[in-house]
């Protein structure tokens, strides 16, 4: 899942569903609203499921919505990878309580999307170029036919001498043991390593700080953890260390650099 969010960037969230989440879309600096599409279902963990409207105004019958239901399948959920699960048609009244046309309801899966670049790739074509929803009357074959997001910008180069040094805070340090938070300045990503002895490694997932509400340590079975919660108030323990005084003392010097908040938990 924060592979997918990494992926889509920064005008997408989810929102936790029993067995997946519900992805959330802004655009521009607007709040974000639901999409009713639902990724990370399935055994694999990464089946995605949409639903999408065909409004059908006073005046036009069901029927008529089949050429773009042809379109819309043919030219993009098909070629997508998705395969239709449910359609169901139900009358719309105004608020005299007169008839005021149908409302084609149509839902979609992919079973297995295998990489988060592919499904962002994906998703982001049919929530950003689609005019959902879909109006009979009001759209050609041609609108509901999804199209590739543009590429991002080249980012400018930066010279070695302009690139950021890593900040490390050492959470637990001595001879034999080093547990610390590295923080990549120029991509703002907080990285956990453990050293034992001669040999290091990374510890669970690079995160961004992007994905952060605010960053906090709790005393646990008698050690100590650091803990991000994510902006949708998830809990990811980064690491565990010994729960020392020092160890509190850097958990919040590191929230300090990196200007989130801290919260003792």
């Amino acid at each position: 899942m924060e592979r997918l969010l990494i992926e889509l960037g920064k005008r997408y969230q989810t929102k936790e569903q029993s067995g997946g989440a519900e992805l959330l879309y802004r655009r521009g600096k607007t709040e974000f609203h639901p999409t009713r599409i639902f990724v990370g279902g399935g055994e694999s963990g990464r089946a995605i499921e949409l639903g999408i409207d065909i409004r059908i105004p006073k005046g036009s019958e069901p029927p008529d919505s089949e050429p773009l239901l042809e379109a819309l399948e043919t030219r993009t959920m098909k070629r997508r990878g998705f395969e239709r699960l449910s359609d169901e048609t139900a009358p719309l009244e105004n608020e005299r309580g007169e008839k005021a046309g149908y409302a084609r309801t149509l839902r979609y899966r992919r079973a297995d999307c295998p990489e988060a670049k592919e499904a962002a790739l994906h998703l982001r074509a049919i929530l950003e170029s689609l005019d959902l929803p879909i109006v009979v009357g009001s759209h050609e074959p041609d609108d509901v036919e999804a199209r590739d997001p543009m590429p991002p910008p080249p980012q400018p180069k930066v010279s070695a001498a302009e690139r950021l040094e890593p900040l490390r805070f050492r959470l637990d340090s001595n001879l034999f043991h080093d547990l610390s938070a590295i923080v990549d300045q120029n991509e703002r990503t907080l990285t956990i390593v453990e050293r034992r002895f001669l040999s290091s490694r990374q510890i669970g997932d690079v995160m961004r700080l992007a994905h952060v509400g605010k960053l906090g340590a709790r005393r646990k079975d008698g050690a100590g953890e650091l803990v991000a919660i994510d902006r949708e108030g998830k809990e990811h323990v980064l690491a565990t260390g010994s729960g020392s005084p020092e160890f509190f003392a850097t958990a919040q010097r590191l929230a300090k650099g990196v200007r989130i908040p801290f919260t003792e938990l």
